[in-house]
């Protein structure tokens, strides 16, 4: 039978309908972050998404996804950084997994100021991860300015997959960004994605649960100060049929309507067009910028996108408060005109910038050649408000060394320098960073004000306090520059004349990143310092002002500090909390020597301290392991005696005892041994080298079991005995760590010490003359103990009341336990202790009162196991009636 010709029809629109659909373009920037920052493509068929399939860091990587029929479609995505020296021998490096079932070839385009770039291509193997290398020796010329990376992949097949992920260098784990807005004229209504680049030199990466990269803003939200520079940038896309857009900046007007008369500027941001020449002003952009003229372009082709930078100069007699405009994107196909606004508020703070004078700053370069230059270099801005803010450092001369990116080879650091104001360096970059520094401890204080003056009452707000208090007494202890001088080594003066300068030893000094102040900082704490006042900032203006909670902000604070909540920076400068106190436990002398020989004597062993909660880890089996130590120490040697009971779940004889010291408890010099009960032992210190000299160590079945094995058929008890002298135990302090587990593999070295493990050292501690150990170890998390009972109680004289108490815990703990019950009366006065056995969950304990007077009494119930070791409390009061006589 023939098909109908509607059939025919039907079929052959549905077939080309769906051809269209999956050649379709996508009609928006695709974008993703990294961990070290963002990449974006911006031609059609291809999609790029976030996954965390074969992520090298366990967070996400990059998922770049062709969605053609056709084979062989192209696919440009860029990666802009911003513009650094880097070394000749340094690289850029990345992941690629391919998993297509081609091998497909990646090209690479190294784009240098002044429109020259260098390419080179890389295979990238099928179902295989390759590590992509694209050396900074390609770019050698023009101070190694490297304005982006533009990234070609030609698929061969119909499906093509592929992944990016770990963007790095070989000196560092980031590459710096800077935020971009991207604004999508298709979309309706009109949205703006917003994104904050930036490098994290906390080593953090952002949260998954953060919905990058595109969030919904309908608004751009901006802070500044008065007589500051602030930077924004907007990406738009044309539609298919525009071919003319207008870009302005309306006034800014507050509620009051104050017109705030500031100096605007636009600029464009292309990819591929001249840099911006440098002129007295030092800039870094993230791509060639260059100012425009007028504020239209004509002519755009269908699908482009543009970058645009507003520049706002607040003037020094800007009145303090909030201000609106509008961003105007208008655009034109024929006659017909599309008007679109996106609504600015600027917060002005009512405080200025520091504006001294370049020419009387200097600069502290810290380890410009170190793993993370780019961080040290940032410090330097803290140190510079801290000794010319403060009119510590009242004149220097003007010196000029190294080239113009500091990229100094001097064997013993960088050097403390002044810049003459129109020297063109990237350190003259850190140098306005830091006349910021001193901006943002008035922001934080401006938002401390405003949190009180709200009554608002946080947690934060009383951190934020304890921040600013302890960092600027911590600043009034640095001293000036000619006292520095004399603290580190100086340069000699065949150093000095390399650079063409007269020598003068109060002008330079050296210092090394991890090298510390008079005041006890590194160079790293001072950037700590910095990341702590903006998450200050953050945390204070999302509690102040509601209307930041959905919006973006986006300010010039710390350019290396990314305006996400979920970035958290470890406060390592903020005071530490006290910790809570821990359990001690004493451990005497022991009688006589105990012998290692396999036969455990229960007399030599009579005077040990006896452990049943040590550290225990069991592999890959949760089961619970029954396991108790006992510990004691004779003359020279500490003695340790681990007894291991057999379990239902698995093998004993596969089972081993590692033991932990930890040297001088300082967390730096460990020992560690591992015994298995088939004999052998390991033995390993901390610097590689094998411990097990002088060490006597015996695994033997306990001797009042060795009957009882004949009648079983596998072994129901394991001992392991140690004898380790106090030498290899003790440092120049008079106390260890310890640390006992048992594993049920035959696996060596279970728990790494110092590791985020929850498994905790025992500290042992040497007295002195009396030769008492005390032992240290973290008491158990409390159980559910209860006492169900009525709260009054009418007796008479050698009367009986019952209190009922029950137990939600593990049954198993109440073998071989007691009740203890305390009597306290309104004087605290302990009246009675009654100890009653604890067999049930649930039961009814009947407390004899001899000569008791009405009152009101508190009852205090402890739960204690043989050796005395409070299991779990629980407490209550009862009130005792006087009863009339029959």
């Amino acid at each position: 039978m023939k098909p109908s010709f509607k059939f025919v029809c039907v079929i052959a629109l549905l077939l080309f309908i769906t051809r269209n659909s999956l050649a379709r373009p996508i009609n928006r920037i695709d974008s993703f972050e990294t961990t070290s920052g963002i990449i974006f493509g911006i031609d059609k068929y291809c999609k790029i998404d976030r996954t965390n399939e074969y992520s090298t860091d366990g967070k996400f990587s990059v998922k770049l996804s062709f969605n053609t029929n056709y084979p062989n479609a192209t696919q440009n995505f860029f990666l802009p950084v911003m513009s650094i020296n880097k070394k000749s021998d340094e690289s850029l490096l990345f992941d690629v997994y391919n998993k297509s079932s081609d091998d497909i070839i990646l090209f690479c385009k190294v784009f240098l100021a002044g429109n020259k770039y260098v390419e080179q291509s890389t295979k990238l193997i099928k179902h295989k991860k390759t590590t992509v290398e694209i050396p900074f020796a390609l770019a050698r010329e023009n101070f190694n300015t490297i304005s982006g990376y533009q990234f070609r992949i030609t698929n061969s097949t119909k499906n093509t997959i592929i992944y990016f992920d770990n963007f790095r260098t070989e000196l560092s784990s980031y590459i710096p960004f800077k935020k971009i807005a991207y604004l999508d004229l298709n979309n309706e209504p009109l949205q703006t994605n917003t994104f904050f680049f930036s490098r994290n030199t906390s080593g953090q990466v952002f949260k998954d649960t953060i919905p990058l990269p595109f969030e919904k803003v309908y608004k751009i939200k901006l802070f500044a100060a008065k007589g500051e520079e602030l930077y924004y940038s907007l990406s738009f896309r044309t539609c298919k049929k525009q071919n003319k857009v207008s870009i302005s900046l309306s006034d800014f007007i507050s509620n009051n309507s104050n017109k705030l008369s500031l100096t605007t500027s636009i600029g464009k941001v292309g990819y591929l067009d001249k840099r911006l020449s440098y002129d007295s002003k030092f800039f870094i952009a993230d791509m060639p910028l260059y100012i425009l003229k007028g504020n239209y372009f004509t002519n755009l082709p269908s699908k482009a996108t543009r970058t645009f930078q507003f520049t706002l100069n607040i003037p020094d007699s800007a009145i303090p408060g909030t201000y609106f405009a509008n961003v105007i994107f208008e655009t034109i196909n024929g006659v017909l005109t599309n008007r679109n606004l996106i609504p600015v508020s600027l917060d002005v703070y009512p405080f200025s910038v520091n504006k001294k004078s370049l020419s009387n700053n200097f600069i502290l370069n810290c380890d410009l050649e170190s793993i993370k230059p780019e961080l040290n270099r940032y410090a330097s801005g803290f140190f510079k408000v801290i000794g010319g803010s403060n009119n510590i450092v009242k004149s220097l001369p003007q010196i000029i060394l190294g080239d113009a990116f500091d990229d100094f080879d001097c064997d013993a650091g960088d050097r403390i320098s002044v810049y003459l104001t129109n020297q063109i360096s990237i350190a003259r970059y850190a140098v306005n960073i830091g006349n910021n520094d001193l901006n943002y401890f008035n922001i934080l204080k401006y938002w401390l004000k405003k949190a009180r003056k709200q009554k608002i009452q946080s947690r934060e707000i009383d951190e934020s306090q304890d921040d600013i208090k302890y960092l600027i007494n911590s600043l009034k202890t640095t001293p000036p520059l000619n006292i520095a001088s004399k603290w580190t080594a100086m340069l000699t003066k065949e150093q000095v004349s390399l650079t063409g300068v007269s020598y003068d030893s109060n002008a330079i000094a050296f210092i090394t990143g991890e090298q510390k102040l008079p005041n006890g900082w590194t160079a790293k704490d001072y950037d700590r310092a910095r990341m702590m006042i903006a998450n200050d900032i953050i945390k204070l203006m999302k509690m102040c002002d509601s209307d930041s909670q959905n919006v973006n902000i986006s300010t010039t604070i710390y350019p290396n500090v990314s305006f996400i909540e979920s970035v958290s920076i470890p406060l390592s400068l903020r005071k530490t909390k006290k910790k809570k106190k821990e359990t001690v436990y004493s451990v005497r002398e022991l009688i006589s020597m105990p012998r290692i020989d396999g036969k455990i004597d229960k007399n030599e062993w009579r005077n040990s301290l006896k452990i049943k909660r040590f550290s225990k880890i069991s592999g890959d089996n949760n089961a619970d392991i029954q396991t108790e130590a006992q510990l004691g120490w004779y003359d020279s040697n500490f003695y340790i005696l681990v007894t291991c009971y057999k379990n239902k779940t698995f093998n004993m004889k596969n089972d081993s005892v590692e033991l932990f010291i930890n040297q001088g408890n300082e967390n730096k010099i460990w020992n560690k041994l591992s015994v298995d009960f088939s004999g052998k032992v390991r033995g390993m210190k901390s610097d590689g080298k094998l411990w097990k000299q002088n060490i006597n160590v015996q695994s033997a079945l306990a001797p009042k079991l060795e009957k009882q094995r004949a009648r079983e058929k596998a072994d129901y008890c394991r001992c392991v005995e140690f004898a380790i002298p106090l030498t290899d135990c003790l440092t120049h302090s008079d106390d260890f760590g310890l640390n006992i587990c048992r594993r049920n593999d035959n696996g060596f070295f279970a728990w790494k010490p110092f590791s985020k493990s929850k498994l905790k050292f025992a500290h042992i501690k040497l007295n002195g003359a009396d030769k008492i150990i005390d032992i240290l170890i973290p008491p158990l998390k409390k159980q559910p103990l209860k006492i169900i009972s009525s709260d009054a109680f009418a007796i008479r004289e050698n009367d009986v009341i019952c209190l009922e108490t029950e137990w939600k815990g593990e049954r198993k703990l109440l073998k071989k336990t007691k009740l203890e019950f305390k009597i306290i009366g309104n004087d605290n006065k302990e009246y009675v202790t009654i100890n009653t056995k604890s067999t049930k969950p649930r039961q009814k304990n009947y407390l004899k009162l001899d000569n008791f007077i009405p009152g009101i009494y508190k009852i205090n119930v402890n739960l204690i196991d043989m050796d005395g070791v409070i299991i779990s409390s629980a407490n209550t009061k009862i009130k005792i009636l006087p009863c009339r006589r029959r």
